[in-house]
């Protein structure tokens, strides 16, 4: 052992039986002081009791919020790989949410349903945190099974901080540990110019080595560790059983409404370095007029964005490199505006993302799962009824669809929205498609289909049960009395049974686990007979075939029809 590593080391052990010893018991503060491989870190208690308990149990669960699992990816770290932090020698205060990283605010509608999604900390470019949510056990020798989310939006929104994603619920009435990750968006985290050294996917990655490596020093099992992700973090679930850099860091995955073979979730090489380039191209053109409106900023503007247009991409980086995000003005003028240059016609705004680079993804997410390159493991995942609304609410700019909503289009108008429409919704085929290989490669599958429209929601009606209308029921929301949205008796207990299907999954790779209080089995799923439950507040029902017409139309009519006319 290196000599700095073993002195920190010794270092750690002493003050923790400093902490130890000089308590007449296990004290609180002693037990919210955990070991990292970086140095100590102390969390804080909840205590709490739930909506719809009659018993009134005071609930305890430890969390550490932001625990940093990266250097703060800063200056010269901007755009770079993420690396390990540098250890710490005083005890760490995990016990605030971490900063969220940078990205634009979408605020359109200003409804309440909306607005859950803002970001609710600071926005800032040192963001690369975790936060660990365990249940205080009568047992504590007891190793957990563990949960890890991935936020979804888009690759450009998202923060693992938002009151809608807090473990401390799902922690406490199901005996798991919770685990949330922030990661870099837009440019920040997907800026690719052909190099090794793109952060893209690799926050994830060694966040997910963190938890791997100390989730025991938490009372976690590292043998039973699931991810689940909705939206774009179901695609980021997906991409981790791909990857070779990461499959072997988890055991088994949960996908919400999404999946690493949606068409709009990864892209090549050459078209990643397109987007970067006209990015850069943009960015700079920007700051240049900026300077040329304010040129009393000039002296916070590195020099290298002085120099009058240019096309040398060289520069254009450096200057995209060094130049400072001051705050959200400043941001919204430039990296915002430089960004949405790049969206690529659809009806909505995928950016950068994912990139096919050889190694975190040496190939196409579609032919790896083809030809069975894909970590083998048991597999939950779905989709809710009315996906592809919230997406439209976003294209159109309205939430209300007005009586003469369809007027006369030509053929060519209707094949090129489908084409949209078919490339970009998170759509239920690509779905069946993942259930159906991981079924054929003898692996467990259970596939749900969840159509319980929230009572809270003020979107309007015709929305349905939107992308991300499941999110609260599984993280426990309905339980929580102390935000007053006065959920339903009977979404208390749908709510209920999710997080004991999702803590179930994790525990005993079956949502059914071995729990009695769950009045029925979730059955497998396998093809053709596409078996899944139906998740709804007043509905125990399984079935099978789900909408296998809808299925055959997007899987085999409109890739044909787009191919034959639409080309």
């Amino acid at each position: 052992m290196p000599t700095s590593v073993k002195s920190l080391t010794v270092y750690k052990r002493n003050v923790y039986n400093h902490y130890y010893h000089h308590h007449h018991s296990y004290t609180s503060d002693n037990e919210l002081i955990r070991e990292t491989s970086y140095g100590l870190v102390r969390g804080l208690e909840f205590k709490f009791t739930v909506g719809g308990d009659t018993s009134h149990i005071l609930h305890r669960v430890h969390a550490w919020l932001g625990i940093p699992f990266a250097k703060p990816p800063i200056e010269q770290r901007r755009f770079r790989l993420p690396e390990p932090p540098v250890p710490w020698t005083n005890i760490y205060n995990a016990t605030q949410l971490p900063a969220t990283c940078w990205q634009t605010e979408q605020i359109v509608y200003n409804l309440s349903a909306e607005k859950i999604w803002s970001p609710n900390t600071v926005r800032s470019e040192n963001c690369l945190y975790l936060n660990v949510w365990v249940p205080v056990q009568r047992y504590p020798k007891t190793k957990l099974a563990v949960l890890v989310w991935i936020y979804g939006g888009g690759f450009v929104t998202g923060t693992a901080s938002l009151d809608i994603y807090d473990g401390r619920i799902l922690s406490a009435l199901n005996n798991v540990i919770v685990v949330s990750m922030q990661y870099r968006l837009q440019s920040f985290g997907f800026l690719y110019l052909g190099k090794p050294d793109a952060p893209g996917m690799y926050d994830q990655v060694l966040a997910l080595e963190w938890i791997a490596n100390n989730i025991q020093n938490f009372g976690g099992d590292s043998k039973r560790i699931t991810l689940f992700g909705e939206s774009a973090g179901a695609v980021s679930v997906g991409f981790h059983l791909l990857s070779p850099k990461s499959r072997s860091l988890f055991n088994s995955a949960i996908l919400q409404s999404g999946g690493p073979t949606a068409r709009w979730s990864f892209i090549t090489q050459s078209e990643a370095y397109n987007r970067s380039k006209k990015f850069l191209h943009e960015f700079y053109s920007l700051v240049n007029n900026r300077l040329l409106d304010k040129p009393w900023e000039s002296n916070r503007i590195p020099d290298v964005c002085k120099q009058s247009n240019t096309d040398d991409i060289e520069i254009q980086f450096q200057c995209a490199l060094q130049y400072p995000v001051l705050d959200e003005e400043h941001y919204g003028y430039t990296w915002t505006n430089a960004e949405y240059t790049i969206q690529d016609g659809g009806p909505v705004f995928f950016l950068l993302m994912p990139v096919i680079d050889g190694t975190f993804l040496p190939q196409n997410p579609i032919t790896m799962l083809k030809t069975g390159n894909f970590k083998k493991c048991p597999l939950l995942l779905g989709a809710n009824r009315d996906e592809g609304s919230y997406f439209m609410v976003y294209a159109t700019g309205n939430d209300k669809v007005p009586g003469n909503a369809l007027p006369d289009v030509s053929y060519s108008t209707f094949l090129k929205h489908l084409e949209l429409y078919y490339n970009y919704i998170p759509s239920y085929p690509y779905k069946v498609t993942m259930a159906n290989t991981y079924s054929e490669a003898s692996q467990d599958v259970f596939f749900y289909y969840f159509i319980a429209r929230p009572s809270v929601s003020d979107w309007h009606q015709w929305t349905g049960v939107m992308h991300a209308d499941e999110i609260m029921f599984i993280f426990g929301e309905p339980l929580n009395h102390t935000d007053q949205k006065n959920y339903t008796t009977e979404e208390v207990q749908l709510s209920k049974r999710i997080m004991s299907y999702w803590s179930n999954f994790a525990k005993y790779d079956d949502p059914n686990g071995n729990d009695t209080n769950i009045p029925y089995d979730w059955p497998k799923y396998s093809y053709p007979a596409r078996q899944h439950i139906v998740l709804d507040t007043n509905s125990k029902t399984t079935g099978v075939a789900l909408r296998a017409e809808y299925c055959a139309f997007w899987e085999e009519y409109v890739p044909t029809l787009l191919e034959e006319f639409g080309k």
